[in-house]
């Protein structure tokens, strides 16, 4: 009877664990506004905002260091060359450092007074671009010290937001226009802006390549998501689980690498999608309630997401613990994770297969070269693991990707040099 008892604890028990979700916690800092969050290789987390000075914590929010940067902080990204990039909401330029924020260098992309509105990291070339305002589209090659602009000329005059899909591809949402160049700026193909979101709003494109659109229509300006899976010929409207018009207004997604997908809304928190954005469901606790006003997600190294509030500081959260299976049923998804990311010289790489069947798992470096195969052949349903070793790479941008059993998934990889 004791026994039996025992296995129905540990039935309970486990069955507890398999749905115990991490919640969010906050890491400070107090009294400041963020409008701008970025991360960089080595973790260090940067805020900043329109009306706030730029902060910087190093150990995970136990301190925080006020910087003498951008006062009013537009957009910002981290390079793996271990810069950081900065632009100034005031039409001030460019400012650039690579000590972290002690030291500042004002570069100019076009001319001395210029609005960037936007910077992104191209995720293969580990290039930086940055749109200038009623001017053109930009990409440097030396971590923003110096510019170049794209071969052809964009004809787009307000840059509402820039992304980049797994197959090199550039991504501008315009005001109005939605522009797509599979050349690195060649050329441009102008595709048709659905309606609904013509102003404002972001771009995101999640693996697959998987598209997803918001902003407000002209009329009601009330905020939709749409989503398309046929590179913005045809889109979707979202709304499983999301909050109706027009208490909603959609600031920023971030996807991880366990496969989901997560939206914040200004108003009501933070969402979560497991099936590609097709349904959601609240992932805010933690939070202080819808009121949070999170603004900016980014993700964790190591592991998890970082979320800026407007008004709260910043919060972070690891995944959650995974779902133990009670049954020798497998999940029906095929994932890839990579943990420790970055690396400095190992990591683990696990994949799950949803079916018997073949695949290889593979090494890219970011101009898109097979450096090396992991593993390839026939392999069981279910989770393999193996270890990577990156001590004979240069520090940088690398993918690992898996291909197989109907599936082909690619993890972003950051070598710490």
């Amino acid at each position: 009877m004791r026994a039996l008892l025992l296995a129905i604890l540990g039935l309970v028990l486990l069955t507890a664990v398999a749905g115990a979700q991490a919640e969010w916690e906050w890491i400070g800092p107090s009294s400041t506004r963020t409008d701008v969050l970025a991360v960089d290789a080595e973790g260090a987390i940067f805020i900043g905002g329109n009306f706030s000075s730029m902060q910087v914590t190093e150990d995970e929010g136990l301190t925080w260091t006020e910087l003498s940067g951008p006062f009013r902080l537009a957009s910002a990204v981290a390079a793996p060359a271990g810069t950081l990039v900065c632009s100034d909401s005031r039409a001030d330029g460019l400012w650039v450092t690579a000590d972290k924020g002690v030291t500042w260098s004002r570069v100019s992309v076009h001319q001395p007074e210029e609005w960037v509105a936007v910077l992104a990291l191209h995720p293969q070339t580990a290039d930086i671009f940055a749109t200038v305002q009623f001017v053109n589209l930009f990409y440097s090659q030396d971590g923003g010290y110096s510019w170049q602009p794209v071969a052809a000329p964009l004809n787009c005059i307000d840059y509402w937001d820039l992304a980049f899909a797994e197959n090199g591809s550039i991504w501008v949402k315009g005001d109005a226009s939605l522009w797509r160049s599979d050349d690195y700026g060649a050329s441009w193909t102008d595709l048709a802006m659905p309606s609904e979101c013509a102003y404002g709003g972001g771009l995101f494109v999640a693996p697959g390549p998987v598209l997803f659109l918001w902003g407000q229509d002209r009329v009601a300006y009330r905020f939709s998501l749409l989503r398309s899976t046929d590179l913005g010929v045809t889109w979707e409207p979202l709304s499983d689980g999301l909050p109706a018009p027009p208490y909603r207004q959609f600031t920023a997604m971030e996807d991880g690498d366990d496969g989901t997908l997560l939206l914040a809304d200004i108003l009501n928190g933070v969402f979560r999608s497991t099936d590609q954005g097709g349904s959601w469901e609240p992932y805010s606790q933690g939070l202080d309630g819808p009121e949070t006003n999170i603004t900016c997600l980014a993700d964790r190294p190591g592991g998890g997401y970082y979320a800026a509030s407007l008004y709260d500081g910043v919060f972070r959260r690891p995944h959650d613990v995974e779902a133990v299976p009670v049954s020798s049923e497998v999940p029906g998804l095929t994932s890839l994770k990579v943990s420790p990311n970055p690396i400095r010289e190992e990591t683990a790489v696990a994949f799950t297969l949803a079916a018997e069947g073949p695949a290889r798992i593979s090494l890219y470096d970011a101009r898109g070269r097979c450096l090396h195969t992991l593993a390839a052949g026939d392999f069981g349903s279910g989770e393999h693991r193996l270890r990577l070793d990156v001590r004979d790479l240069a520090g940088g941008v690398y993918f690992c990707r898996l291909e197989g059993v109907g599936a082909r998934l690619s993890r972003r990889l950051i070598m710490v040099r």
